[in-house]
């Protein structure tokens, strides 16, 4: 082992290099490594940073984790030197031990895998722990023992490895070798790897190594193996160089290609060395392959050539590339020297040797600046080499190898053979013929702004047209060895070669003049392409009289003067430019600059004119004779060039082509008034109407409102991206104003506009069907002899999001604003089934009278106009409040009471979303006693909730026999024999187990409490909830949507079933464009049908007599030890997210076990106590808790109450400890406490006789009522800010006489704090439709990982 680089290294390196090797920084600070430098060296370390640079520089350290508290970086040595410099530090340096050791003291730990190898090297290598030598930890430092494979001395534990980490570290350590050339003892390796006691199933892999310790006992010793297997790659190779040496090219080629194959099925069963497709898995390999494939001189060698100039692995197929562009003559001298001079500096050794080898085989030794540091080590690659440097006992290699190298072999040609090729192929390939050919080399943009292009290979269909073509690499383009290039392909193919760029790029500029008269120019983002209309102007300057001397003008710019290719104008689909000749460029150079001539020039300028003729087109009236060229009008009319460039986009460029049929395209209303353009006929002055063009494209404007850019980026830039439907009315616009602009298509993607059918007005019908519900019915004749029916076309309006409505591909009918308003109403009350429109009898409420129009009439069975009559008396019912109830309403519950009566009057059930403290009971009460001689009601809420029901039903309506039913000794009995004015309270958790008796029972009404708890249309709860049976139904919930709209439905499905049509159904027409296309008409149409049935005041609009409510939050610091557990938990989740979303899993890398890694970060945050294995002490309170005892020491002080909320129910008990140390009393309540003990601890608290109350999130966010608590606490954040809301109206509700206070710990800089800001989004989700805006909610993967990153 060679010790020279560290004995190299100056005395403050060495010590810093042996605490790194046998210490863990990255456990601690730089302070501590630092501090242990000071008492090894006796002085002052203030160059810590210089020290680690060298080392670094070096690659003896590496940088580890990111310090952010120094703001720096960690070290750790570098695995492959850990165990050379602990060997070099117990053989010969073992004084340095005993003062780093004592230096460090136990201000440093070693990791688990720096321990286990010291221990191993001072026990004389017999300590061996075989479980720790298995362990994870030293599996993913398997790099460690890269450079002791070949020491015996650690046999005894490279052995005890499991198998697939001994395959993994054999198999790199033997990559490794190929990839420095080095020289091992290969019977030494074989016997390695044949001692391991491995499985059965391992034998596969014991024979794959042993195989491949045979190809470098060949390459590097000549020694062929006794047998060689027909399915192992590497004896493949061996094959095919033993073939290749003695002449067999076509039987060598045919083993690389064999190889190659199993090569390649080796990559789909993902086994290691499975990186390279198509191509072989070591430099050296595919440097001999490119070699013989080349010297079969076949079709077949020369495609395999094409394949490995293919390849993307550069590591691995740069040599051989670069070979091929040398032997075949498709690299010029400089790129040659440029690349050898780059791979000659090459970081690994292989590719340095094979670099070297190919410049003495072109004469280029004076490229080598150090022959001997270039001498190849392997028998085989000393035998190339020697035919051209003198190399000593090489007898050896002419038995194996015969006399001659396969490099020498072949003929290279000189730089001036290689110019005659290209030039005699640019003369004779420009043939008619070409066009037989089934394949050409066609030209792409992805947007027709941009500069670089990029080759495909097109095939030619049958019509004539061009397939959309596969990519090919700009490298086999530029070696012009594409069979299928013709003459013009191949001369832009030369010009490359002679730029000699070392990463070449196409231009758009190197292929214009090649694309005017049969363009193969492409664009587009995806197929299908449009081709590119390319034309090219005749540069030419005007002279024409102005005020004071003659203006100058031309069609070139002047900032362009000097470039090879003009270009003058992008359009969607088109491009034009300008060339200029050397001897032109001048003239326009020095006009252009000048711009402008004084009257006293124009005898001079005569005189100028004449002696120019010929050489620069001019036009001008100081001509003797005047101008030759004619003049004609000018047209006006724009033209608007359109392609697709997505499913939903297109590209459209607008400008004006001032003669019919010419090659000019000009900014509309801009440029000079006198134009010279050709039609391809002869060329012509042209006098433009500039003012016309300007007022055709102000007419436009004003018909189409987008924004100025837009306008101006299709006039003046030449294109902009518009999406269908705001391309539509300007298509109308043309079709309707043809003087005034021209539209063009690229083949095959014309839109049309229809215009509907006026002779005859469209009707429908909505009548009763079988099952009670009612049906729209009807056609619709768009024009002659295209009929629609009334559900076809209500499906093609709801997929439109304008008043175009497509029939077709490219085919749209135009509607009126009025007619599609019209339309998307009735689409919102209308639910498809079966091809059918069904509408709930609920949504007839929403069927007004202005849905008649002149262009569309809606008829009205009985049934239908029976039920409207209903609603309608309804609209006007005003109950009285009972006499017997013992309370006064306030204006806003008497309301919402009437309100209920007035939809149950007619037979809809009522959702009633009042904000959380409001009085959402006691107006449900009043309707239950409005209604208690009709019959019995029901009232089903959460555990917490129902003992209130029955005390304010006790208080409020004590005329009501009110029934807990989950005290009840026989259930069954209470709900049979119900009656009038007898109410049954139940909670969600009994329903399932009187399932049976409850929903088999016609209640009178039905009331859902908290009714989100419903949501979920999967869930056991809502199905039961949905079989129950009622003449009236009520649901009260603060909260109707937590999180999607899905929940939403649910509650609809069972207070007016079917109003929002089956769940298939709302998904298409509601969720899907809100919640993933923020779709904001369809979020308005949803409002409006649930509007109607759910009432939702805000505390701030009805209760202003409520205290005020502020919402503080308070950041905590957490101490030095909490952050940094936080920030290793942080970085693990990261990391799984990250690993999630890679692997593309179903839920967009949210897996469960991610989740639960989540949640282990929040509870982390709180407390690091809460996270297992957080290495802390269980005495010391979190920063968290110590803020807490602080806050409400303060509050009882004032003797206020407080309520304490956590989502954590241990998280809560490390509280409780620590209130009860700091003798602070409290109550406390979460899930598993009683119903009845929970009544007794709230009457407790109420009656003041406890100051604080702590309470579980979920178990105390519903239904209590403790408005003696003037202050909040929330511990912890929510996901779902509303969640957090209804904990805080415990106190903030009716009743509450005082100010509230609620305060939110946050701990700084954790995911707390994102979370925070996440729910101001959040919050937008129950606005989305109560309120209308524009947003809604989902957590995905990605947003997890932004929550998560720091």
């Amino acid at each position: 082992m060679n010790y020279s680089i560290y004995k190299a290294l100056s005395e403050e390196e060495f010590y810093l290099l042996a605490i790194y090797t046998l210490f863990s920084a990255t456990e601690s600070d730089t302070r501590k490594v630092r501090a242990a430098m000071e008492k090894l060296t006796g002085e002052p370390c203030n160059e810590m940073g210089i020290l680690t640079k060298s080392l670094r520089e070096q690659v003896l350290i590496k940088a580890s984790n990111y310090n952010w508290r120094i703001n720096a970086y960690d070290y750790s040595i570098h695995p492959r030197h850990m165990l050379p410099m602990m060997l070099w530090l117990f053989t010969e340096r073992r004084d340095v031990i005993s003062s780093v050791l004592d230096a460090v003291g136990s201000t440093l730990r070693p990791t688990n895998v720096q321990r286990l190898m010291w221990s191993y090297i001072i026990s004389d290598y017999k300590d061996i722990n075989t479980d720790e030598i298995k362990s994870y930890e030293l599996a993913q430092q398997l790099e460690v023992l890269l450079p002791v494979v070949d020491n015996a001395n650690f046999v005894p534990l490279l052995v005890n490895l499991d198998e697939h980490d001994f395959f993994t570290l054999i198999s790199s350590y033997l990559t490794n070798v190929f990839d420095e050339e080095e020289l091992i003892d290969a019977d030494y390796v074989k016997s390695l790897i044949n001692n391991y006691q491995q499985s059965y199933s391992f034998d596969n892999n014991i024979l794959r190594l042993n195989c491949l310790v045979d190809l470098y006992a060949y390459m590097a010793y000549g020694r062929m193996p006794k047998e060689l297997l027909q399915n192992n790659k590497n004896h493949r190779i061996i094959a095919a160089l033993h073939e290749a040496y003695h002449g067999n090219m076509t039987q060598a080629l045919e083993h690389f290609k064999r190889a190659v194959m199993i090569n390649n099925k080796d990559s789909d069963k993902g086994n290691l060395f499975n990186s390279a497709r198509n191509f072989l898995p070591l430099t050296v390999s595919n440097f001999f392959f490119m070699l013989t494939a080349f010297s079969t001189d076949t079709e077949d060698g020369r495609k395999k050539c094409q394949t490995l100039i293919r390849g993307t692995e550069k590591a691995l197929t740069a040599p051989a590339k670069l070979l091929y562009g040398i032997i075949s003559g498709g690299y010029n001298n400089t790129r040659i020297e440029t690349e050898l001079t780059e791979m000659l500096g090459h970081e690994k050794r292989m590719p340095r040797v094979l670099a070297a080898l190919m410049a003495m085989y072109l004469g280029k030794k004076n490229l080598i600046e150090d022959s001997k540091n270039y001498e190849p080590r392997w028998m085989i690659l000393r035998h190339e080499a020697r035919q051209y440097v003198e190399l000593i006992n090489e007898e050896t290699t002419d038995r194996v190898f015969g006399k001659q190298g396969m490099l020498s072999a072949i003929y290279h040609k000189v730089e001036w053979e290689n110019v005659l090729d290209d030039l005699m192929a640019l003369s004779t390939d420009k043939k008619p013929a070409v066009q037989e050919l089934s394949s050409r080399v066609a030209y792409y943009l992805n947007d027709i702004k941009d500069d670089i292009v990029s080759v495909r290979q097109q095939s030619i269909l049958k019509n004539g047209r061009g397939s959309a073509g596969k990519p090919v690499t700009i490298s086999s383009f530029v070696l012009g060895s594409l069979d299928y290039m013709n003459g013009d392909d191949r001369e832009i193919a030369l010009k490359m070669r002679e730029a000699a760029l070392s990463s070449p790029q196409l231009g758009i500029a190197d292929i214009l003049p090649y694309m005017t008269n049969h363009s193969r120019l492409y664009v587009g983002q995806c197929a299908p392409y449009t081709m590119v209309e390319v034309t090219e102007e005749m540069p030419y300057i005007t002279l024409d009289r102005a005020e004071g001397g003659y203006a100058i003008g031309s069609n070139v710019p002047y900032d362009k003067v000097d470039n090879d290719v003009i270009i003058t104008h992008r359009g969607a689909a088109s491009i034009n430019f300008i060339r200029l000749t050397d001897d032109q460029r001048p003239y326009y150079r020095r006009l252009l600059s000048l711009r402008f001539f004084p009257l006293e020039a124009e005898q001079q300028l005569r005189t100028f004119l004449r002696t120019i003729g010929g050489k620069v087109e001019v036009n001008s009236d100081l001509i003797e004779g005047g101008s030759t060229l004619p003049i004609v009008e000018g047209t006006s009319a724009l033209i608007m060039q359109m392609r697709p460039e997505t499913r939903e986009t297109y590209a459209v460029s607008i400008f004006v082509r001032p003669l019919e049929g010419g090659r000019m395209r000009c900014t509309p209303g801009e440029g000079d008034e006198v134009i010279v353009d050709s039609n391809g006929e002869k060329h012509t002055r042209v006098h433009r109407k500039l003012s016309q063009e300007a007022e055709n494209m102000q007419h436009l404007r004003n018909y189409q409102e987008l924004p100025d850019a837009a306008y101006d980026e299709m006039r003046v830039q030449g294109m902009t991206l518009v999406d269908t439907y705001e391309l539509l009315p300007l298509l109308e616009y043309a079709q309707n104003n043809p003087d005034r602009i021209i539209c063009e298509w690229p083949e095959g993607a014309e839109m049309r506009i229809r215009q509907r059918n006026t002779a005859t007005s469209w009707t429908g019908a909505i009548k009763k069907n079988d099952n009670g519900w009612f049906e729209l019915e009807g056609t619709v004749e768009i024009d002659q002899g295209r009929v629609l029916t009334m559900a076809q076309l209500m499906d093609l309006a709801a997929q439109s999001r304008s008043r175009y409505i497509q029939l077709g591909e490219g085919e749209f009918v135009a509607l009126t604003e009025k007619l599609h308003r019209k339309l998307n109403n009735l689409s919102t009350i209308a639910s498809q089934s079966k091809g059918r429109l069904i509408i709930s009898p609920f949504a007839l409420a929403l069927l007004g009278a202005d849905d008649d129009t002149d262009e569309l009439t809606i008829t009205e069975d009985e049934e239908v106009r029976h039920i409207r009559q209903q609603i309608k008396e309804s609209s006007t019912y005003s109950p009285e409040v009972p006499a017997d109830l013992n309370a006064t309403l306030r204006e806003y519950q008497r309301e919402g009471y009437q309100w209920m009566a007035r939809l149950n009057k007619w037979g809809a059930g009522a959702l009633l979303a009042d904000d959380m403290g409001l009085g959402k009971t006691i107006q449900t009460i009043t309707f239950l006693l409005s209604k208690k001689d009709e019959g019995p009601s029901l009232v089903i809420a959460p555990a917490s909730v129902a003992p209130n029901w029955k005390t304010e039903f006790q208080r409020f309506a004590p005329s009501l026999n009110i029934t807990m039913l989950n005290f009840a000794a026989d259930r069954e009995k209470v709900i049979k024999d119900a009656g009038k004015g007898d109410v049954v309270v139940t909670t969600y958790g009994l329903l399932l187990s009187v399932k049976d008796f409850i929903t088999s029972k016609k209640w009178t009404t039905i009331c859902l409490d908290e009714a989100h708890i419903v949501k979920n249309r999967g869930a056991k709860t809502s199905a039961v909830a949905m079989k129950l049976k009622s003449r009236y139904r009520v649901m009260l919930t603060g909260t109707p949507i937590q999180n999607h709209l899905g929940e939403l439905w649910n509650l609809f499905q069972f207070v007016n079933p079917g109003l929002l049509g089956s769940f298939e159904d709302f998904n298409r027409r509601f969720i899907i464009p809100i919640e993933q296309n923020r779709d904001a008409t369809v979020q308005h149409q949803l409002d409006r049908l649930v509007k109607p049935f759910m009432l939702r005041r805000t505390k701030d609009k009805v209760a202003q007599e409520l205290p005020d409510k502020e919402e503080i939050y308070q950041h905590v610091t957490m101490s030095e030890e909490e952050q940094l557990a936080y920030e290793a938990m942080r970085q693990r989740a990261e990391a799984m997210l990250v690993a999630g979303i890679s692997a593309s899993s179903s839920r967009g890398g949210v897996t469960a076990n991610t989740l639960a890694e989540i949640t282990h970060l929040r509870q982390c945050a709180c407390d690091i106590r809460l996270v297992e294995n957080a290495g802390t002490d269980n005495e010391k309170e979190g920063s968290k808790i110590v803020a807490l005892i602080e806050l409400l020491q303060t509050i009882l002080e004032s003797h206020a109450a407080a309520l304490v909320f956590s989502q954590f129910t241990s998280y809560l008990s490390l509280i409780r400890r620590a209130l009860d140390k700091a003798d602070i009393p409290y109550l406390y309540i979460d899930g598993s406490v009683p119903i009845k003990e929970r009544e007794k601890m709230v009457e407790r608290f109420q009656s003041g006789e406890c100051p604080v109350f702590l309470i579980s999130l979920k178990a105390g966010g519903l239904g209590l009522n403790l408005t003696r608590a003037n202050y909040v606490v929330h511990m912890d954040p929510w996901w779902n800010p509303a969640i957090e809301a209804q904990a805080t109206d415990r106190a903030h509700r009716i009743g509450q006489k005082n100010n509230v206070t609620v305060y939110h710990l946050i701990a700084e800089s954790t995911i707390e704090e994102k979370i925070q800001r996440m729910h101001e989004q959040k919050q937008e989700l129950v606005e989305n439709i109560l309120e209308s805006t524009d947003k809604s909610y989902k957590l995905t993967g990605e947003e997890l990982l932004k929550l998560v990153h720091s």
